[in-house]
């Protein structure tokens, strides 16, 4: 089985709840991204939004990324990516280079229902119609299906999801 997995998907989608469950039930370790990202920077996600900008939040989310993806130490890890981390067409090429992509897919209706109970995130701030976050969603979606593999996360429990994966890991990636 592959030693670095990369989850993927839209805000929301499940990356961060689902990453140390699917952890935990393969004797991985896992990482957030995200955290990595507030701890170069030194301050919040939302904060850096506001203080610096897209461009710079994505700077430091790529460098990290980068970071993680090449480092010859890092073995048997599931990251949990940003929302927008592998919608950059290079970054998306090194995880599918360096360990198996998975797209957790959830319906935009399930979607915007569960961004709604979380107005805080960034996506929600610049996003803030629900034509404007379908558009994004449907853009995003397509660079999310270059994965190796997507799970749709609509209807199932996290235990079923993260059975899914295992399955899937072991069948296809041995």
């Amino acid at each position: 089985m592959t030693s670095r997995i990369y989850l993927t998907g839209f805000t929301g989608s499940g990356k961060s709840t689902i990453a140390p469950l699917l952890a935990k039930d393969l004797g991985y370790t896992w990482v957030d991204l995200d955290e990595l990202v507030e701890q170069a920077a030194g301050k919040d996600i939302a904060t850096i939004f506001e203080d610096d900008g897209e461009a710079i939040f994505r700077e430091y989310e790529k460098q990290a990324f980068e970071s993680l993806a090449n480092a010859e130490n890092v073995d048997e890890v599931v990251v949990a990516t940003g929302g927008g981390t592998l919608i950059e067409p290079e970054l998306m090429q090194l995880a599918q280079s360096t360990g198996v992509v998975i797209y957790l897919h959830l319906s935009f209706e399930k979607l915007l229902d569960r961004l709604k109970r979380t107005a805080s995130r960034p996506v929600m701030q610049m996003f803030n119609t629900p034509e404007r976050l379908r558009e994004l969603f449907e853009t995003r979606a397509n660079m999310y299906e270059k994965a190796h593999f997507s799970v749709d996360v609509n209807q199932k429990t996290l235990r079923e999801i993260v059975r899914t994966i295992r399955d899937r890991l072991a069948n296809e990636f041995e």
